[in-house]
């Protein structure tokens, strides 16, 4: 069978500039890498950001406008059918719709893989917006949703009809952690992971602040800080001006072997985001057999059901965040019986497996 030609647009470097890492870097890694790949003959083009820090406007226009030439040259010199891009909000989903509408003037199939949970705040907040977020989602053939509520929010604002929205929920390779071997003690000093970056979206100054309170009471707490971000030096200086120095490690970006150790001795992690799409952390968490503490946003009540494999919370409430620590750290027989139904959850419905099973039920689409 001829091998179909998809011009891909995602993120395929190991790591941005600054070591930084992402959810959409795995996703587009685990695409090329399966065997989706023995009968598509890839074109890429890089989106990878440099850092996750926010470079010039400049900086970030001349980047963008080199990659749109490159999609223009394709689009003229290359012969390919179909476009799949992913996309996050803001001038990303500026760039990536202008990429899919050029598709299109081509004739070509688009694909559009929006991964982001500010991508409604870009909605809301800009006029403009308002109107480009819906003619493409509009204009395109297919967009993937990281979730039903996803595909209640695009499918809302473009009034397009249900097939055109695919909803496949983020993925990982799950095997090496669930093979990560925890010590099993439960009276020991409890060691509470953060694992995203470091900016205040991702909830990272109410989780400070309801340390504070924690460690009024449960001196035997601790809270390890992997990653980095526009607020790293804001969230040290607030650990210090508390003076909670010795109860929190900052450990900087953290991956490969680093992370699968911090995931092994951790006692439990948290995400006290703000927005998401589908987090990655929180499935390497679940499926490293840790029990979760996170918010209600985005796609994370479609992975966690609250007191059955982990629990939820309003983002923003400090004290129902609190709480919901505390009562992991005071049940350490809570903590083992959501541990091992969230890795039970994983199993079932974030395996690489089930994620390349809906990507050949799309392709299969795209070749009919």
């Amino acid at each position: 069978m001829k091998r179909r030609r998809i011009l891909f647009v995602g993120s395929f470097k190991k790591a941005a500039k600054d070591g930084s890492v992402g959810g959409q870097m795995f996703a587009c890694k685990t695409l090329l890498e399966s065997p989706i790949s023995d009968d598509v003959d890839w074109l890429l083009i890089d989106s990878t950001a440099d850092s996750n820090k926010n470079p010039s406007l400049l900086k970030r226009l001349r980047k963008a406008f080199r990659r749109l030439l490159r999609f223009y040259y394709f689009l003229l010199f290359k012969r390919f059918k179909t476009a799949l891009i992913f996309t996050v909000g803001g001038g990303s989903f500026i760039e990536k719709g202008s990429m899919a509408l050029m598709s299109k003037l081509f004739g070509k199939t688009v694909v559009i893989a929006p991964r982001s949970g500010l991508i409604p705040e870009d909605y809301k907040r800009s006029g403009f917006m308002r109107k480009f977020i819906p003619y493409v989602i509009r204009k395109v053939d297919y967009v993937i949703c990281q979730g039903e509520n996803w595909k209640e929010f695009y499918q809302g604002i473009s009034n397009s009809k249900d097939e055109k929205f695919i909803v496949i929920q983020n993925w990982l390779n799950a095997e090496p952690y669930f093979n990560i071997h925890r010590n099993g003690q439960l009276n020991h000093q409890i060691n509470i992971l953060f694992l995203s970056w470091l900016n205040e979206q991702k909830g990272i100054f109410d989780l400070i602040d309801a340390a504070k309170n924690i460690l009024e009471k449960h001196k035997n707490v601790r809270f390890w800080i992997c990653g980095e971000g526009v607020d790293s030096e804001s969230a040290r200086a607030k650990v210090t001006e508390y003076g909670l120095d010795d109860f929190f490690d900052f450990k900087g970006w953290t991956v490969g072997d680093d992370k699968m150790k911090v995931l092994a001795e951790a006692d439990m992690y948290v995400l006290p985001s703000y927005f998401e799409g589908f987090p990655n952390s929180l499935m390497e968490a679940m499926a490293a057999g840790l029990p979760v503490v996170a918010t209600t946003v985005g796609s994370i009540p479609e992975l966690v059901s609250s007191t059955k494999n982990g629990l939820l919370y309003e983002a923003g409430d400090v004290k129902a965040l609190q709480t919901a620590l505390e009562t992991l750290i005071v049940q350490p027989d809570m903590r083992k019986t959501v541990a091992k139904k969230a890795q039970e959850t994983i199993k079932t419905n974030n395996t690489i497996d089930v994620a390349l099973q809906k990507y050949d039920e799309l392709f299969a689409r795209l070749n009919s």
